[in-house]
């Protein structure tokens, strides 16, 4: 008896019934999550930005060296009596908007001095004072 030959399926065929669901379900997918991602969200106009006027008040430093040896210096300049120190002060603080002393005194210098500096400092309008220490000062200004 001869064996039947086996009858071979035709490769050409195959199901397509899962791909066309995948490939449907893409494409519904994408329609539905471009025009979220075309938004770029909440719109705000933001305010131009124009350039300061000299009409502005800039802030004035009031920084008060004390050297060891007692002498004053009111930024970087050195004093040569507190009367002067103090009308100096005075001054500054009529045209500062912060009110701001700052005090930096070496590491030898008396605390006698320092207060004086503070009193003058506060007299002169000052409503914020900054203590800070500093290293020595080498030499003497006019």
């Amino acid at each position: 008896m001869k064996a039947l030959p086996k009858r071979r399926k035709a490769l050409g065929k195959s199901n397509v019934t899962s791909l066309v669901d995948i490939a449907l379900s893409l494409v519904i997918f994408f329609l539905v999550a471009i025009p979220f991602l075309m938004e770029s969200g909440v719109f705000v106009s933001s305010p131009s930005a124009t350039v300061a006027t000299a009409a502005v008040a800039q802030e004035i430093l009031v920084n008060i060296y004390i050297t060891a040896e007692g002498d004053y210096y009111l930024n970087n300049t050195y004093m040569d009596s507190l009367d002067k120190l103090a009308n100096l002060v005075k001054e500054l603080m009529k045209r500062s908007k912060d009110k701001l002393v700052v005090v930096k005194a070496d590491d030898e210098t008396r605390h006698e001095l320092v207060v004086k500096a503070l009193d003058i400092a506060k007299r002169g309008g000052a409503e914020r004072l900054m203590m800070l220490r500093a290293p020595k000062q080498k030499q003497k200004g006019g």
